[in-house]
């Protein structure tokens, strides 16, 4: 019997890959639930208290995310 491969939620690999670059685990989960809804923009994620260099690696996970990377 072959083992299917295990397909994860894109969105909790947008969690992990966020709390890898520092974010906690529940703005992590917030972050990848919302942009799942195509809700996160710059200013989402200054809201949520993300600045300088952690906000543009952010940014652009999630950016990445949306264009499905």
């Amino acid at each position: 019997m072959k083992l299917k491969k295990q397909i994860s939620d894109p969105r909790e690999l947008l969690a992990d890959k966020l709390n890898k670059v520092g974010v906690d685990v529940q703005k992590a989960f917030f972050i990848a639930l919302d942009a799942g809804r195509n809700l996160v923009d710059k200013e989402y994620l200054i809201d949520l208290g993300l600045r300088g260099e952690q906000l543009n690696v952010v940014e652009n996970l999630v950016k990445n995310f949306y264009w499905g990377d």
